[in-house]
């Protein structure tokens, strides 16, 4: 098995982890973020591995650019989420829960 096939499987698999863990822990907002990394870094993962020689690595780095404003955004939705309703429980703003 090559490393570029062993590195997608790998990405494969988190990226299924990411999405059941997102699944089955829903009621924290910072849990929900967590596997959404999860997610995200499986995808780079995926592609850095697929798309490494095709692609020049100006394309990947502004991927991971995203990746970082995306997670910043998202803590910062968190903190002040915290600040008004007390925690990080999807249950106690009644909008997010499932």
């Amino acid at each position: 098995m090559s490393v570029t096939a062993s590195a997608s499987s790998v990405g494969a698999v988190l990226f299924i982890m990411g999405g059941v863990g997102l699944a089955i822990h829903n009621q924290s907002l910072l849990m929900a973020l967590l596997h959404l990394e999860i997610c995200n870094l499986a995808t780079f993962l995926i592609l850095m591995s697929n798309l490494s020689n095709s692609v020049s690595p100006a394309i990947l780095i502004l991927f991971l650019c995203l990746l970082v404003s995306e997670a910043a955004i998202g803590l910062a939705v968190l903190v002040m989420m915290a600040r008004c309703h007390g925690s990080d429980y999807m249950t106690s703003v009644g909008v997010l829960s499932f």
